[in-house]
Order: structure tokens, then sequence, then C-alpha cells
């Protein structure tokens, strides 16, 4: 549809529309919001791993889902790791903001 091709330029294009013609903001703050989300979904959020299932979970191998556990490869935990072994078990970590809520949610 024509919603999910709506770029920011375009947005901004029709705010500068509407003030060049004098209309309240009131009359186009929904369709602004409105075009913004559609724009944010489009670009960042339909691409995001957030609410979607870890990889490594497969329902014929772990059951139904538990959020509480670990469905990837044990590591070795930290205070087992030597100190020649420390750099290689901070490249294995996965480093994203997924990850650090998974860590700390």
């Amino acid at each position: 549809s024509l919603e999910s091709k709506v770029g920011f330029g375009e947005i901004v294009w029709e705010a500068k529309l509407r003030m060049a013609a004098r209309i309240p903001p009131r009359a186009i703050s929904g369709r602004l919001v409105e075009r913004g989300g559609v724009w944010l979904w489009n670009n960042y959020l339909v691409n995001s791993e957030v609410g979607l299932l870890p990889k490594a979970y497969n329902f014929k191998i772990h059951g139904p889902y538990q959020a509480h556990r670990f469905y990837g490869k044990p590591d070795t935990p930290l205070k087992n790791v030597k100190l020649g072994e420390l750099a290689p078990w901070f490249a294995r970590r996965e480093k994203s903001w997924l990850a650090f809520t998974r860590e700390w949610g």
C-alpha cells in the first residue's frame, strides 16, 4: 500500500506544505504521527528481533517455550575462565542491546 512506502522526507514535506497553507498544527498532528509511525516500523522495528523466540529454540527438542531458560550452547562461566582465555571468552559474547536485556531482564 502507499502508506508502507512513505519516507521521512515526505512527512517533513507534508508538514511544510500544511504550514504554508496556514492550517493549525492540531489538524496535522494525527497524520504526522501516523506517517511517522509507519516510517519507524518500516525502517527499524520490522527488522528487529525484539519479541521473537531465540534462534536456538526448537519446539521439537525443547518443548514449550520458557522465557527464563537459555536455549543456546552453554559456555564456560566467567569464574572458570583462565587469564589467557579471557579475550576469546569476551569475543564469544553476544554484544547487542537484546543480549543485554536478556541478561538483566
